[in-house]
């Protein structure tokens, strides 16, 4: 997360029209947003707790991203695939169909990284549970993260 400049892709891609959530809890602005890490932009830090947790930058990683993703994926991908480079990954990104996505995800996870969105977290705080909550874990539910 250190490794992503996450507020500059909101202000250069996204033309300042979205809020950093530092949380798993999204929620209406009646219930608030608990924060939790704010993981300021920090190649350094990154590459730090890279090098602590004895990474082998030689080893590759994969980000997994929607076929016909929308015009906003499209155009942050290569910006993230770099910034992960930059701190130490070896990056290549994978354009999934909805069966892969089905299979890699859901039914028999198989993936590094999914980079995908969406939802109207923001409408009902319970809506958070179908991808969070632990009796939601797939293949049963929609919680594909298992956070």
């Amino acid at each position: 997360m250190y490794a992503i400049d996450r507020q500059g892709i909101v202000d250069s891609i996204l033309g300042g029209q979205a809020t950093l959530v530092n949380s798993p809890i999204i929620g209406p602005a009646w219930m608030g947003q608990p924060e939790f890490n704010r993981y300021a932009f920090d190649t350094v830090k990154a590459k730090s707790l890279l090098k602590e947790a004895g990474w082998d930058p030689g080893q590759k990683i994969q980000i997994m991203e929607p076929t016909g993703s929308s015009k906003e994926q499209q155009a942050y991908g290569p910006v993230i695939q770099q910034q992960l480079h930059d701190a130490g990954f070896d990056v290549s990104v994978l354009q999934a169909d909805s069966a892969q996505i089905n299979q890699k995800y859901i039914s028999t996870p198989d993936y590094d990284l999914f980079d995908f969105g969406g939802g109207v977290y923001r409408a009902e705080p319970s809506i958070a549970e179908i991808y969070y909550g632990s009796k939601e874990l797939t293949p049963a539910g929609g919680n594909g993260t298992h956070y």
